[in-house]
């Protein structure tokens, strides 16, 4: 099964021209939208089941305009890992897809397309099909059966979430104050020390990049 999602949930906004009613519809259909469709749909998810719900790839960097949309997409990949340990225990995936811009009616109605496509590494935007491709195969279990917790970036080398680690003077400094953590979905923890109170802050220093863009584009 898969999350829902709506053109209107995609109305641009800031600071300065966003209301209460836009924020509402944006959440309401962008997140509590993916919660009501997975909560209705969960008397009938057996062992071995999978959801995959849809972010963005303005869940993971910033775009001029989408101060709620990118918020909202934030949510549901955050949703995604919190279901996911959720659902686990009775072998139910959750996973997300995060697509850039894809060649459908909504997108080139906004007249950017073409200067997308010249932005994005690999020359054009995605097709629905290849991201429908990615749903099939991200909820097929002899593919994905390992594969929880999980959102997937398609965006043609364009957004391209990686991990940064401390530089050498920083590890240096704080070699003696940090202690190894476990590794939690692919990424380095550390805790380091705050004050003499035995408090800790535990470090995941993972971001997301978007090449720089060409003058004019989006």
């Amino acid at each position: 099964m898969w999350s829902p999602t709506s053109r209107a949930s995609t109305r641009p906004t800031t600071l300065a021209t966003y209301d209460e009613e836009t924020y509402r519809r944006i959440f309401d259909i962008n997140v509590l939208g993916v919660l009501n469709v997975i909560a209705a749909a969960r008397p009938r998810l057996r062992r071995g089941a999978s959801v995959v719900n849809f972010a963005s790839v303005d869940a993971f960097t910033v775009s001029r305009g989408q101060l709620l949309y990118g918020a909202s997409k934030a949510a549901v990949v955050m949703l995604t890992k919190a279901l996911a340990l959720e659902l686990a225990p009775d072998g139910i995936r959750v996973n997300g897809i995060a697509p850039g811009w894809v060649a459908t009616p909504g997108n080139a109605a906004t007249g950017r397309m073409e200067a997308a496509a010249a932005s994005i590494p690999l020359g054009r935007v995605a097709t629905p099909e290849e991201i429908a491709a990615w749903v099939w195969l991200v909820s097929q279990p002899e593919y994905g059966a390992f594969l929880d917790g999980e959102t997937i970036v398609l965006s043609g080398a364009d957004v391209m979430p990686s991990c940064h680690w401390p530089s050498q003077a920083n590890t240096a400094a704080t070699t003696r104050a940090n202690t190894s953590m476990p590794s939690h979905q692919g990424r380095s923890m550390t805790s380091r020390s705050v004050g003499g109170n035995g408090s800790a802050v535990i470090d995941l220093p993972c971001r997301a990049r978007r090449r720089p863009r060409r003058a004019g584009t989006p």
